[in-house]
This record gives structure tokens, sequence and C-alpha cells, in this order.
């Protein structure tokens, strides 16, 4: 069996005992100092960046939304009068996950209709 001799138990319990005082007292200051002072800031920033984010890019799409139904218009008139121009074939199944509000329902109120031989 083959494992790594720097993660056995006797190794590790040399490696915290021998660790310098100093160096642990300074970690732990750090870590505190992160958690306790900078944290809420990093939180508070994430906030309001997504606060500043919402508001802005509902004014930026309610901004961009004349320029997408002009483009979207102008796509839906390009072939408009132009009948020597072959177009292209709709994709099969596009009509798969519209609504079904517009289609007229044939079912009969069974999920399978049993054809009898």
């Amino acid at each position: 069996m083959r494992f790594n001799p720097s993660f056995s138990t006797a190794n590790l319990k040399n490696r915290l005992i021998t660790i310098n005082p100093i160096v642990a007292f300074a970690s732990l200051v750090i870590i505190m100092f992160l958690s306790i002072f900078l944290l809420p800031f990093i939180l508070l920033f994430a906030v309001l960046s997504f606060i500043t984010m919402q508001i802005l890019g509902r004014r930026f799409t309610a901004r961009m939304q004349p320029f997408a139904a002009r483009a979207q218009q102008q796509y839906q008139d390009i072939y408009q009068g132009r009948s020597d121009i072959q177009r292209e074939q709709r994709a099969p199944f596009t009509d798969m996950f519209s609504s079904q509000a517009n289609k007229p329902s044939h079912h009969s109120g069974r999920t399978f209709e049993h054809q009898a031989d």
C-alpha cells in the first residue's frame, strides 16, 4: 500500500508541537483581523455592488429595448416583398415549447389512445 509519508500522524504531531509560537500568534491575529474588521466591509461592498448592478441593469435594458425592437423588426422585414429569395427551412421541433394557448386541443382526455386491431 502506498501512502504519502508527510501526512502520517507522528509527522503531523511533530509539526504541530514544533510550530513557532510567534508565527502561530501572528496567524491567529491576522485571521481575527480579517474576520472582525474586513469581512463586514467586504460583505457591505458586495451588497452595494449587487444593488447598483440591479438598478443600472434595469436602466440599461430599458434604454436598449427600442434598439432591440427595431432590430427585430428589421429581421422580420428582410424577406418581405422578395419572393425570389429562397428561405431557410424551419428547424424541426421549433414549436415544441411554444405556448399551448394558441393551439387547438385534439386530445379526448386520455393520454394513451388504444388502437383496436
